[in-house]
């Protein structure tokens, strides 16, 4: 964990998450399920659309899916 310091909180503690990029299947967890229907979703021709909020791991998952499937 990184600890920033606030100008009215005092110390925090960040996110222990990575947000920015995908890092690898060592960061990425408990996605199994989505894991699976998106890349069978792919390999059947079929058109898949991830809605979700900000920086909740949408990116995150298409390209764990990706790295999965080069290792098939």
């Amino acid at each position: 964990f990184a600890v920033i310091k606030t100008k009215n909180y005092g110390k925090k503690k960040l996110n222990p998450f990575i947000t920015l990029g995908y890092k690898g299947p060592e960061y990425f967890c408990d996605r199994e399920k989505e894991t699976k229907r998106l890349i069978d979703n792919a390999q059947n021709g079929n058109h898949t659309s991830l809605i979700s909020i900000r920086i909740i791991g949408k990116t995150g998952l298409i390209h764990h899916a990706l790295d999965k499937t080069e290792k098939l």
